[in-house]
């Protein structure tokens, strides 16, 4: 344990090997979920003859694959990061743990999808219903965020308009349903000025600080994307 400059208690592990040891612990349940999901998403297009299904589970495949060794690189760096400098680390290591927690109940949410599915005997039925899926979870769930993203954001501007200000955090607006789609653990809503804001959301490797982060910037009522 550590007490930071701002009194926080901080926990953290003593040394590079303790680090490690608990760095694996953590990816553990993540490595078992992500194989069960590959394999099951193997499973299910067999038999299938739709060439768009075939692709979308390969693509799913190698998606999820990526997402892992991204959130696994990022996850390594920040048990270590702990070592060096607790304080300094330990905000931002919580909300990648959170992130990880958020990724693993996708990935069992749609392990158990597509295994309903493997028990589908009429092959239109499931064709159709492994389809749906894939592309839900590969594309439909972008979207999903981008609008989120953008009923924020006007949420924003309106709270502007009303308080000539914007909000000091983004728990002023009541915005409680698309912080839950959106996962607070990937939001970083920072007050510049009372007429400036900046919005980061963190992308599909779920780490906030790199370089897929969509980002959103507000000025007198109007927000624009940056990136």
């Amino acid at each position: 344990m550590a007490t930071c400059p701002d009194g926080r208690p901080v926990s953290f592990p003593k040394s590079e090997t303790c680090a490690l040891k608990a760095y694996k612990e953590a990816v553990k349940d993540f490595n078992v979920n992500l194989k069960a999901t590959v394999n099951v998403a193997e499973k299910v297009t067999v038999g299938v003859d739709k060439l768009e299904v075939k692709n979308e589970s390969k693509l799913l495949k190698e998606k999820l694959n990526q997402r892992s060794i991204r959130l696994q690189e990022i996850l390594k760096s920040s048990y270590l990061g702990l070592v060096r400098d607790p304080c300094g680390f330990s905000e931002r290591h919580s909300k990648l743990l959170e992130s990880v927690n958020i990724f693993n109940s996708e990935l069992e949410e749609l392990t158990i999808k597509l295994e309903a599915q493997l028990k589908e005997s009429e092959l239109a039925i499931k064709e159709k219903e492994i389809g749906s899926t894939l592309n839900n979870y590969l594309y439909q769930r972008g979207k999903k965020d981008g609008t989120a993203m953008g009923q924020l954001a006007k949420m924003l501007d309106n709270y502007y308009l009303i308080n000539q200000k914007y909000p000091e955090n983004i728990e002023k607006v009541d915005a409680k349903d698309l912080i839950l789609i959106l996962g607070s653990s990937r939001l970083e809503y920072k007050l510049v000025r009372d007429s400036e804001y900046l919005l980061r959301f963190a992308g599909e490797d779920y780490m906030l600080g790199s370089s897929d982060d969509k980002i959103q910037k507000g000025i007198d009522g109007k927000t624009e994307k940056v990136q």
